[in-house]
């Protein structure tokens, strides 16, 4: 958590930066706490959640108008700035600003980089109102690794996700082929005995008429 106090250009704490308001009349200008909140593991080529907490820690209310985010590897004046600004942040309040950002592919993995919070605020006005904004930034410093074989989330994790939903869809086209195969495959014929058997004819001596083989009973 890095402090940022509008009136003072000490250290204090860990990183106190400050900013001197002219002609606002109020001797205890806008002071704020501000922490950012990154991935627990921050890859390349992934689009990630990072989080930013503005805690009004003045006496008094604060208009909060911008909460931007900058990385090193982006050009020098680009931010990324927060929505549902401007609002009014009483004393003691905290407030989340979520950033999605796509690290990009290609930049230095397994290396720190700085990410940069600017902060636009203004205290109350000495006739009503607010007064003129200032702004002030603070520097955050976290660890982009390189993406796992197969990605992620990005490219790779994607690709990844295509070529399991191809394997599921063609394995369930095999069973169900399968199946309608082996419900129209033809039963086996059933032989049919003849109600009696006949008996064989044995041979006959040369000359001899044919003996005739028996005949079955009259059916009743």
């Amino acid at each position: 958590m890095r402090s940022v106090r509008a009136f003072s250009s000490s250290f204090i704490a860990i990183v106190t930066l400050g900013i001197l308001v002219a002609g606002s009349g109020n001797v205890s200008a806008w002071q704020a706490d501000v922490s950012f909140h990154h991935p627990s593991t921050t890859y390349e080529d992934t689009t990630h959640t990072f989080s930013v907490d503005i805690e009004n820690t003045g006496p008094d209310s604060m208009r909060l108008s911008s909460v931007g985010l900058h990385f090193d590897w982006v050009a020098e004046n680009y931010y990324y700035f927060a929505s549902g600004l401007p609002l009014t942040l009483g004393s003691g309040v905290t407030r989340t600003f979520s950033f999605e950002v796509h690290v990009p592919q290609g930049i230095t993995t397994n290396a720190i980089h700085i990410a940069t919070v600017r902060v636009e605020a203004a205290d109350p006005g000495l006739f009503g109102g607010w007064g003129t904004p200032t702004s002030d930034t603070v520097d955050f410093q976290f660890l982009v690794s390189p993406q796992p074989t197969g990605g992620v989330g990005g490219s790779g994790g994607l690709a990844l996700g295509i070529i399991a939903l191809a394997v599921v869809v063609a394995i369930a086209i095999v069973v169900a082929v399968v199946v309608v195969l082996i419900r129209k495959k033809p039963l086996p014929a059933t032989p049919v005995n003849p109600a009696y058997p006949y008996a064989q004819v044995p041979p006959q001596p040369p000359g001899q008429p044919p003996t005739q083989p028996p005949q079955p009973p009259p059916q009743r």
